[in-house]
Protein backbone atom coordinates (compact mmCIF):
# COMPACT_ATOMS: atom_id res chain seq x y z
CA UNK A 1 0.00 0.00 0.00
CA UNK A 2 1.23 3.10 -1.18
CA UNK A 3 2.64 5.31 2.33
CA UNK A 4 0.60 8.45 0.51
CA UNK A 5 -2.68 6.49 0.43
CA UNK A 6 -2.08 5.20 4.26
CA UNK A 7 -1.34 8.43 5.38
CA UNK A 8 -4.52 9.90 4.02
CA UNK A 9 -6.93 7.48 4.21
CA UNK A 10 -9.06 5.63 6.65
CA UNK A 11 -6.81 2.47 6.69
CA UNK A 12 -4.89 3.75 9.75
CA UNK A 13 -7.57 3.02 12.24
CA UNK A 14 -7.57 2.90 16.19
CA UNK A 15 -4.13 3.75 16.74
CA UNK A 16 -4.85 7.06 15.58
CA UNK A 17 -7.88 8.10 17.94
CA UNK A 18 -7.61 11.38 18.77
CA UNK A 19 -3.75 11.87 18.94
CA UNK A 20 -4.68 15.19 17.30
CA UNK A 21 -7.52 16.07 14.84
CA UNK A 22 -5.53 14.42 11.80
CA UNK A 23 -4.79 11.41 13.94
CA UNK A 24 -8.43 10.97 14.65
CA UNK A 25 -9.83 12.37 11.42
CA UNK A 26 -7.28 9.61 9.79
CA UNK A 27 -8.71 10.51 6.11
CA UNK A 28 -6.87 14.17 6.61
CA UNK A 29 -3.40 13.63 6.49
CA UNK A 30 -1.23 14.35 3.40
CA UNK A 31 2.37 13.63 2.29
CA UNK A 32 3.94 17.01 2.70
CA UNK A 33 3.45 16.69 6.46
CA UNK A 34 4.05 12.68 6.50
CA UNK A 35 7.61 13.39 5.22
CA UNK A 36 7.81 16.39 8.48
CA UNK A 37 6.35 14.51 11.26
CA UNK A 38 5.81 10.90 11.17
CA UNK A 39 4.03 9.62 14.16
CA UNK A 40 1.53 6.10 15.49
CA UNK A 41 1.24 2.97 13.45
CA UNK A 42 -1.17 0.16 13.66
CA UNK A 43 1.14 -2.71 14.63
CA UNK A 44 4.12 -1.79 12.33
CA UNK A 45 2.42 -1.50 8.71
CA UNK A 46 0.56 1.97 8.89
CA UNK A 47 1.55 5.48 9.02
CA UNK A 48 -0.61 8.26 9.74
CA UNK A 49 0.00 12.02 10.11
CA UNK A 50 0.51 14.26 12.82
CA UNK A 51 -1.02 18.09 12.06
CA UNK A 52 -0.79 21.39 13.31
CA UNK A 53 -3.74 22.45 15.53
CA UNK A 54 -6.40 24.94 15.62
CA UNK A 55 -7.35 26.66 18.99
CA UNK A 56 -7.66 23.85 22.22
CA UNK A 57 -11.70 25.12 22.58
CA UNK A 58 -13.29 27.61 20.62
CA UNK A 59 -17.24 28.83 20.53
CA UNK A 60 -19.35 27.55 18.52
CA UNK A 61 -20.51 29.71 15.41
CA UNK A 62 -22.87 31.64 14.84
CA UNK A 63 -26.17 29.59 14.44
CA UNK A 64 -24.42 26.16 14.98
CA UNK A 65 -24.99 24.34 18.12
CA UNK A 66 -21.41 22.77 18.18
CA UNK A 67 -19.54 23.25 15.32
CA UNK A 68 -16.69 26.13 15.38
CA UNK A 69 -15.48 26.47 11.53
CA UNK A 70 -18.54 26.83 9.22
CA UNK A 71 -21.64 29.27 9.58
CA UNK A 72 -24.67 28.76 6.76
CA UNK A 73 -26.03 31.93 5.56
CA UNK A 74 -29.56 31.97 3.31
CA UNK A 75 -27.55 31.26 0.44
CA UNK A 76 -24.30 30.30 0.63
CA UNK A 77 -21.87 28.86 3.26
CA UNK A 78 -18.79 30.01 5.17
CA UNK A 79 -16.11 27.99 5.87
CA UNK A 80 -13.76 29.21 8.50
CA UNK A 81 -9.87 28.73 8.79
CA UNK A 82 -9.05 28.12 12.00
CA UNK A 83 -5.57 28.45 11.69
CA UNK A 84 -5.89 32.19 10.35
CA UNK A 85 -9.65 33.14 10.98
CA UNK A 86 -10.27 33.92 6.95
CA UNK A 87 -13.70 32.76 5.90
CA UNK A 88 -14.23 31.09 2.79
CA UNK A 89 -17.68 31.58 1.04
CA UNK A 90 -19.18 29.21 -1.42
CA UNK A 91 -22.99 30.69 -2.88
CA UNK A 92 -25.46 28.41 -3.37
CA UNK A 93 -27.47 29.32 -6.94
CA UNK A 94 -28.86 26.26 -7.18
CA UNK A 95 -28.83 23.00 -4.79
CA UNK A 96 -25.41 21.07 -5.73
CA UNK A 97 -25.52 17.56 -7.29
CA UNK A 98 -21.70 17.03 -8.67
CA UNK A 99 -19.63 16.77 -5.71
CA UNK A 100 -15.47 15.70 -5.77
CA UNK A 101 -15.02 14.71 -1.73
CA UNK A 102 -11.20 14.58 -0.88
CA UNK A 103 -12.08 13.12 2.53
CA UNK A 104 -14.21 10.24 3.36
CA UNK A 105 -15.99 11.79 6.09
CA UNK A 106 -17.19 14.72 3.55
CA UNK A 107 -18.79 11.59 1.83
CA UNK A 108 -20.51 10.34 5.03
CA UNK A 109 -21.48 13.90 5.68
CA UNK A 110 -23.45 14.41 2.23
CA UNK A 111 -24.88 10.47 2.45
CA UNK A 112 -26.19 10.83 5.65
CA UNK A 113 -28.08 14.17 4.27
CA UNK A 114 -29.40 11.71 1.87
CA UNK A 115 -27.45 13.32 -0.86
CA UNK A 116 -24.90 10.04 -1.57
CA UNK A 117 -25.73 10.26 -5.10
CA UNK A 118 -23.95 13.70 -5.91
CA UNK A 119 -20.57 12.30 -4.83
CA UNK A 120 -19.17 11.59 -8.57
CA UNK A 121 -15.15 11.78 -7.42
CA UNK A 122 -13.44 10.78 -4.79
CA UNK A 123 -9.93 10.43 -2.98
CA UNK A 124 -8.89 6.91 -2.13
CA UNK A 125 -11.50 5.16 -3.56
CA UNK A 126 -10.76 1.96 -2.30
CA UNK A 127 -11.31 2.82 1.17
CA UNK A 128 -14.52 4.09 0.74
CA UNK A 129 -16.87 1.69 3.23
CA UNK A 130 -19.84 3.21 1.65
CA UNK A 131 -20.20 0.36 -1.67
CA UNK A 132 -23.13 2.89 -3.38
CA UNK A 133 -20.36 5.83 -3.36
CA UNK A 134 -17.32 3.30 -4.11
CA UNK A 135 -19.07 1.79 -6.67
CA UNK A 136 -20.75 5.09 -8.57
CA UNK A 137 -17.43 7.79 -8.11
CA UNK A 138 -14.15 8.23 -10.19
CA UNK A 139 -11.13 8.17 -8.20
CA UNK A 140 -9.44 11.50 -8.55
CA UNK A 141 -6.07 10.42 -6.91
CA UNK A 142 -4.33 12.35 -3.74
CA UNK A 143 -1.85 15.80 -4.16
CA UNK A 144 1.15 14.07 -5.62
CA UNK A 145 -0.58 11.71 -7.94
CA UNK A 146 -3.83 13.54 -8.53
CA UNK A 147 -5.86 13.40 -11.74
CA UNK A 148 -6.96 16.43 -12.69
CA UNK A 149 -8.59 15.51 -15.78
CA UNK A 150 -10.65 13.35 -14.66
CA UNK A 151 -11.80 16.45 -12.40
CA UNK A 152 -11.99 18.48 -15.31
CA UNK A 153 -14.33 15.67 -17.42
CA UNK A 154 -16.55 15.72 -14.16
CA UNK A 155 -17.17 19.02 -14.41
CA UNK A 156 -18.44 19.18 -10.37
CA UNK A 157 -20.18 21.82 -8.94
CA UNK A 158 -17.65 21.87 -5.52
CA UNK A 159 -14.53 19.91 -4.71
CA UNK A 160 -14.64 19.83 -1.27
CA UNK A 161 -11.04 19.34 0.27
CA UNK A 162 -9.28 19.74 3.52
CA UNK A 163 -5.71 20.62 4.60
CA UNK A 164 -3.64 20.05 7.56
CA UNK A 165 -2.01 23.29 8.48
CA UNK A 166 -2.19 27.09 7.18
CA UNK A 167 -0.07 25.71 4.40
CA UNK A 168 -2.84 24.12 1.45
CA UNK A 169 -2.09 21.51 -0.75
CA UNK A 170 -0.74 22.44 -4.43
CA UNK A 171 -3.60 20.70 -6.35
CA UNK A 172 -5.96 22.92 -4.50
CA UNK A 173 -4.75 26.31 -6.01
CA UNK A 174 -4.21 24.24 -9.54
CA UNK A 175 -8.26 23.51 -9.49
CA UNK A 176 -8.95 27.10 -8.66
CA UNK A 177 -6.84 27.94 -11.87
CA UNK A 178 -8.42 25.89 -14.17
CA UNK A 179 -11.69 26.97 -12.89
CA UNK A 180 -12.90 24.52 -10.89
CA UNK A 181 -14.57 25.65 -6.98
CA UNK A 182 -13.14 24.15 -3.63
CA UNK A 183 -14.18 24.69 -0.38
CA UNK A 184 -11.34 23.86 2.26
CA UNK A 185 -13.30 22.14 4.99
CA UNK A 186 -12.02 21.80 8.80
CA UNK A 187 -14.18 19.16 10.13
CA UNK A 188 -11.03 17.13 11.08
CA UNK A 189 -10.33 19.79 13.35
CA UNK A 190 -13.33 20.26 15.15
CA UNK A 191 -12.57 18.30 18.63
CA UNK A 192 -15.99 17.77 20.32
CA UNK A 193 -17.85 14.48 18.32
CA UNK A 194 -20.92 16.51 17.46
CA UNK A 195 -19.46 19.66 16.42
CA UNK A 196 -18.30 16.90 13.36
CA UNK A 197 -21.71 15.21 12.97
CA UNK A 198 -23.01 18.88 12.56
CA UNK A 199 -21.39 19.06 8.76
CA UNK A 200 -24.25 16.99 7.90
CA UNK A 201 -25.91 20.69 8.24
CA UNK A 202 -23.81 22.10 5.74
CA UNK A 203 -24.04 18.60 3.45
CA UNK A 204 -27.66 19.51 3.52
CA UNK A 205 -27.62 23.15 2.74
CA UNK A 206 -25.49 22.53 -0.52
CA UNK A 207 -27.28 19.77 -1.83
CA UNK A 208 -31.12 21.31 -1.20
CA UNK A 209 -31.81 18.97 1.79
CA UNK A 210 -31.33 21.26 4.55
CA UNK A 211 -34.35 20.94 6.52
CA UNK A 212 -33.55 16.74 6.62
CA UNK A 213 -30.30 17.30 7.08
CA UNK A 214 -31.24 19.76 10.08
CA UNK A 215 -33.40 16.93 11.67
CA UNK A 216 -30.89 14.02 10.97
CA UNK A 217 -28.18 16.24 13.00
CA UNK A 218 -30.80 16.95 15.77
CA UNK A 219 -31.59 13.74 16.26
CA UNK A 220 -27.85 12.25 16.05
CA UNK A 221 -27.17 14.97 18.78
CA UNK A 222 -30.20 14.46 20.92
CA UNK A 223 -29.32 10.59 21.17
CA UNK A 224 -25.93 11.64 21.86
CA UNK A 225 -26.74 13.89 24.48
CA UNK A 226 -29.25 11.93 26.08
CA UNK A 227 -26.76 8.92 26.83
CA UNK A 228 -24.18 11.18 28.02
CA UNK A 229 -26.78 12.35 30.74
CA UNK A 230 -27.61 9.02 31.37
CA UNK A 231 -24.13 8.08 32.45
CA UNK A 232 -23.55 11.34 34.19
CA UNK A 233 -26.75 10.60 36.81
CA UNK A 234 -25.24 7.19 37.26
CA UNK A 235 -23.56 7.13 40.26
CA UNK A 236 -21.67 3.73 40.33
CA UNK A 237 -19.71 3.46 37.16
CA UNK A 238 -19.31 0.01 37.43
CA UNK A 239 -22.57 -1.68 38.80
CA UNK A 240 -24.24 -4.63 39.55
CA UNK A 241 -27.11 -3.13 38.92
CA UNK A 242 -26.95 -2.86 35.38
CA UNK A 243 -28.90 -4.77 33.31
CA UNK A 244 -26.18 -6.37 30.59
CA UNK A 245 -28.81 -8.53 29.24
CA UNK A 246 -29.65 -4.99 27.06
CA UNK A 247 -26.25 -4.36 26.80
CA UNK A 248 -25.20 -4.96 22.69
CA UNK A 249 -23.54 -7.86 22.29
CA UNK A 250 -23.18 -9.29 25.87
CA UNK A 251 -20.67 -6.28 25.97
CA UNK A 252 -22.07 -5.13 29.09
CA UNK A 253 -22.01 -8.66 30.64
CA UNK A 254 -18.38 -8.46 29.15
CA UNK A 255 -17.62 -5.70 30.99
CA UNK A 256 -19.36 -6.00 34.58
CA UNK A 257 -16.82 -9.96 34.87
CA UNK A 258 -13.76 -7.92 33.72
CA UNK A 259 -14.39 -5.19 36.29
CA UNK A 260 -15.64 -7.67 39.23
CA UNK A 261 -12.54 -7.53 40.94
CA UNK A 262 -12.29 -4.00 41.49
CA UNK A 263 -15.72 -2.24 41.22
CA UNK A 264 -16.51 -2.73 44.53
CA UNK A 265 -13.58 -0.12 45.62
CA UNK A 266 -14.17 2.65 42.59
CA UNK A 267 -17.55 2.95 42.99
CA UNK A 268 -18.26 6.81 41.72
CA UNK A 269 -14.72 7.25 39.87
CA UNK A 270 -14.30 7.07 36.26
CA UNK A 271 -13.03 4.29 34.37
CA UNK A 272 -9.19 4.26 33.31
CA UNK A 273 -8.68 3.93 29.56
CA UNK A 274 -5.36 3.26 28.09
CA UNK A 275 -5.53 4.42 24.14
CA UNK A 276 -3.39 3.15 20.92
CA UNK A 277 -0.09 1.27 20.57
CA UNK A 278 3.19 2.71 19.62
CA UNK A 279 5.70 3.79 17.10
CA UNK A 280 9.14 3.78 17.47
CA UNK A 281 8.42 2.90 21.11
CA UNK A 282 6.72 6.53 21.07
CA UNK A 283 3.12 6.10 22.78
CA UNK A 284 0.36 8.89 20.76
CA UNK A 285 -1.95 10.19 23.32
CA UNK A 286 -4.78 11.91 22.46
CA UNK A 287 -5.17 15.12 25.00
CA UNK A 288 -7.66 15.88 27.30
CA UNK A 289 -9.56 18.28 24.92
CA UNK A 290 -9.29 15.70 21.73
CA UNK A 291 -12.18 14.23 20.25
CA UNK A 292 -11.63 10.88 21.31
CA UNK A 293 -10.67 11.93 24.87
CA UNK A 294 -14.39 13.50 24.65
CA UNK A 295 -15.84 10.49 23.43
CA UNK A 296 -14.27 8.58 26.36
CA UNK A 297 -15.49 10.95 28.91
CA UNK A 298 -18.83 11.23 27.78
CA UNK A 299 -18.56 7.34 28.20
CA UNK A 300 -17.39 7.68 32.08
CA UNK A 301 -13.98 6.79 31.55
CA UNK A 302 -11.16 8.78 31.73
CA UNK A 303 -7.60 8.44 28.97
CA UNK A 304 -4.57 7.76 31.07
CA UNK A 305 -2.28 10.25 30.30
CA UNK A 306 -3.83 13.01 28.31
CA UNK A 307 -2.48 16.26 28.99
CA UNK A 308 -5.12 18.97 29.80
CA UNK A 309 -5.03 22.04 27.30
CA UNK A 310 -3.36 19.76 24.52
CA UNK A 311 -5.35 17.90 21.49
CA UNK A 312 -2.19 15.39 21.55
CA UNK A 313 1.00 14.33 23.55
CA UNK A 314 3.18 11.00 23.84
CA UNK A 315 4.81 9.03 26.25
CA UNK A 316 7.32 6.51 26.64
CA UNK A 317 6.85 2.84 26.25
CA UNK A 318 7.80 2.10 29.60
CA UNK A 319 5.14 5.07 30.96
CA UNK A 320 2.22 3.27 28.32
CA UNK A 321 3.17 -0.10 30.77
CA UNK A 322 3.11 1.90 34.23
CA UNK A 323 -0.17 3.27 33.37
CA UNK A 324 -1.55 -0.03 32.06
CA UNK A 325 -1.41 -1.49 35.04
CA UNK A 326 -3.98 0.81 36.56
CA UNK A 327 -5.90 0.60 33.43
CA UNK A 328 -9.27 -0.90 33.50
CA UNK A 329 -9.36 -1.03 29.46
CA UNK A 330 -7.37 -0.94 26.60
CA UNK A 331 -8.76 0.76 23.40
CA UNK A 332 -7.87 1.30 19.81
CA UNK A 333 -4.88 -1.34 20.42
CA UNK A 334 -4.12 -0.87 15.99
CA UNK A 335 -5.20 -3.27 13.62
CA UNK A 336 -4.29 -6.58 16.21
CA UNK A 337 -7.50 -8.59 16.73
CA UNK A 338 -6.06 -10.57 19.19
CA UNK A 339 -4.38 -10.58 22.53
CA UNK A 340 -1.51 -12.64 20.57
CA UNK A 341 -1.24 -10.14 17.75
CA UNK A 342 -0.69 -7.72 20.45
CA UNK A 343 2.32 -9.60 22.53
CA UNK A 344 4.02 -10.08 18.95
CA UNK A 345 4.13 -6.06 18.72
CA UNK A 346 6.28 -6.31 21.91
CA UNK A 347 7.00 -8.63 24.49
CA UNK A 348 6.11 -6.17 27.37
CA UNK A 349 2.67 -5.68 25.99
CA UNK A 350 2.00 -9.34 27.43
CA UNK A 351 2.54 -7.72 30.83
CA UNK A 352 -0.09 -5.17 30.34
CA UNK A 353 -2.61 -4.52 32.82
CA UNK A 354 -5.23 -5.28 30.49
CA UNK A 355 -3.74 -8.30 29.35
CA UNK A 356 -4.46 -9.99 32.88
CA UNK A 357 -8.50 -9.79 32.52
CA UNK A 358 -10.90 -10.87 30.14
CA UNK A 359 -13.17 -8.56 28.57
CA UNK A 360 -10.80 -5.69 28.79
CA UNK A 361 -9.56 -4.75 25.57
CA UNK A 362 -11.29 -3.87 22.42
CA UNK A 363 -10.71 -2.69 19.00
CA UNK A 364 -12.73 -0.09 16.50
CA UNK A 365 -12.48 -2.11 13.62
CA UNK A 366 -15.64 -3.89 13.36
CA UNK A 367 -16.33 -2.49 9.99
CA UNK A 368 -13.49 -2.40 7.82
CA UNK A 369 -13.16 -3.36 3.96
CA UNK A 370 -11.02 -5.47 1.97
CA UNK A 371 -8.10 -2.65 1.58
CA UNK A 372 -8.40 -1.79 5.45
CA UNK A 373 -10.81 1.23 5.29
CA UNK A 374 -12.20 1.66 8.15
CA UNK A 375 -16.13 2.66 8.85
CA UNK A 376 -15.27 4.27 12.15
CA UNK A 377 -13.45 6.92 10.67
CA UNK A 378 -16.26 7.14 7.98
CA UNK A 379 -19.95 6.90 8.89
CA UNK A 380 -19.01 7.41 12.36
CA UNK A 381 -17.70 10.96 11.60
CA UNK A 382 -21.11 11.41 11.26
CA UNK A 383 -22.95 9.05 14.08
CA UNK A 384 -20.77 9.58 17.25
CA UNK A 385 -24.03 8.73 19.52
CA UNK A 386 -23.67 4.96 17.80
CA UNK A 387 -19.81 5.25 18.51
CA UNK A 388 -20.52 6.33 22.39
CA UNK A 389 -23.38 3.58 22.91
CA UNK A 390 -20.41 1.23 22.06
CA UNK A 391 -18.42 2.76 24.62
CA UNK A 392 -20.83 3.16 27.22
CA UNK A 393 -21.60 -1.37 26.86
CA UNK A 394 -18.14 -1.43 27.03
CA UNK A 395 -17.73 0.22 30.16
CA UNK A 396 -20.59 -0.98 31.37
CA UNK A 397 -21.21 2.42 32.74
CA UNK A 398 -24.96 2.90 31.52
CA UNK A 399 -28.14 3.78 33.28
CA UNK A 400 -29.58 0.95 35.88
CA UNK A 401 -32.29 -0.21 34.01
CA UNK A 402 -31.64 0.29 29.96
CA UNK A 403 -34.49 -1.77 28.84
CA UNK A 404 -36.97 0.56 29.98
CA UNK A 405 -38.40 2.45 26.80
CA UNK A 406 -38.66 5.58 28.66
CA UNK A 407 -35.12 5.79 29.46
CA UNK A 408 -33.37 8.56 28.00
CA UNK A 409 -30.41 6.29 26.66
CA UNK A 410 -32.56 3.46 25.84
CA UNK A 411 -32.14 3.87 22.10
CA UNK A 412 -27.78 4.09 22.77
CA UNK A 413 -28.24 0.41 24.13
CA UNK A 414 -30.33 -1.46 22.39
CA UNK A 415 -29.19 -2.15 18.49
CA UNK A 416 -32.73 -1.97 17.00
CA UNK A 417 -33.94 1.10 18.55
CA UNK A 418 -31.31 3.20 17.53
CA UNK A 419 -32.97 4.62 14.50
CA UNK A 420 -36.15 5.92 15.55
CA UNK A 421 -38.93 5.04 12.79
CA UNK A 422 -36.45 5.78 10.38
CA UNK A 423 -35.06 9.22 10.64
CA UNK A 424 -32.00 7.87 11.09
CA UNK A 425 -30.29 5.05 8.96
CA UNK A 426 -28.86 2.13 10.10
CA UNK A 427 -24.62 1.82 9.78
CA UNK A 428 -24.90 0.16 6.67
CA UNK A 429 -24.00 -3.36 7.49
CA UNK A 430 -24.47 -4.55 3.59
CA UNK A 431 -21.98 -2.11 2.88
CA UNK A 432 -18.86 -3.45 4.64
CA UNK A 433 -16.87 -6.29 3.45
CA UNK A 434 -16.05 -7.29 7.59
CA UNK A 435 -18.52 -7.01 10.07
CA UNK A 436 -17.65 -8.43 13.54
CA UNK A 437 -21.18 -10.23 13.90
CA UNK A 438 -21.32 -8.40 17.32
CA UNK A 439 -23.96 -5.61 17.78
CA UNK A 440 -21.44 -3.77 18.97
CA UNK A 441 -20.67 -1.40 16.05
CA UNK A 442 -17.60 -0.23 15.27
CA UNK A 443 -15.79 -2.01 17.96
CA UNK A 444 -14.68 -5.69 18.64
CA UNK A 445 -13.64 -7.60 21.64
CA UNK A 446 -9.96 -8.50 21.17
CA UNK A 447 -9.87 -11.67 22.93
Amino acid sequence: METEELCRNTVCQGILSGVTACFVAVGFCHINFCRILLAAVIGSACVSCRTETGPVTVPAASGNMYAAYFELLPDAVVSVSPFTGTGDTLFIDAPMDNIVCMSSSHMAFLSEAGASEVVTGVSGKRFVTDRKIAGNAVEVGYESAFDYESVMALKPDVVLAYTVSSVEPAYISRLEDLGIRVLVLYDHLEQHPLARAEYIRLAGAITGRKEYADSVFSEVARRYTSIAAAVRGVPDVVSEAVNVSCLPGGAGQAAMEGNENRSAGRQGTEVKVLLNLPYAEVWYVPGADSYMARLISDAGGTVLGAREGSVSSSMSLEKAYRLSREADFWLNTGNCRSRDEICRQHPLFCRFGPMERKHSIYNNIARINAAGGNDFWESGAVRPDIILSDLVAIFGTGPANPCQEDNPAYAGFVADSIYNNGTIRPARPDDIIRDSGSELHYYIEVE
